[in-house]
């Protein structure tokens, strides 16, 4: 966010307040606003109780992903995983993944480059 003098300034958000996109049962919101990181996107990723979303990968789009509350598991490229606060994964374009959960919901911070697209022309999220 730009001040009326073109130098930068701070912004805060309060994250229930962000708008929150569907992607099957995953809720994601944008953390980051249209140029704030240049080529990268944040999110703000919930994964609900006793979830599964479908195998999808991300053609162009680098993928870091650290769990920060809850658990779960899932398959990052063939390979089962465990899910938990503290896991960090880094995948690269066109590696499949999916994410399941039990009892418990499972949250993480995501960082997209270049950022993801979600809709629309350009989208890269697409099922394996």
């Amino acid at each position: 966010m730009m001040s009326r003098n073109g130098k930068a300034c701070f912004c805060m958000e309060r994250l229930e307040r962000i708008a929150t996109h569907k992607l099957g049962p995953v809720r994601l919101k944008a953390v980051s606003e249209r140029g704030q990181l240049p080529g990268a996107s944040v999110f703000h990723v919930t994964v609900p109780p006793r979830s599964r979303h479908d195998m999808i990968l991300h053609r162009r789009t680098r993928e870091w992903f650290m769990v920060v509350k809850g658990r779960g598991r899932g398959i990052i490229g063939g390979r089962r995983v465990t899910f938990r606060p503290g896991v960090i994964v880094f995948m690269p374009p066109g590696v499949p993944h999916q994410m399941i959960t039990d009892s418990v919901a499972m949250e993480a911070v995501v960082i997209f480059s270049p950022p993801l697209k979600l809709s629309g022309r350009g989208m890269d999220v697409h099922r394996a």
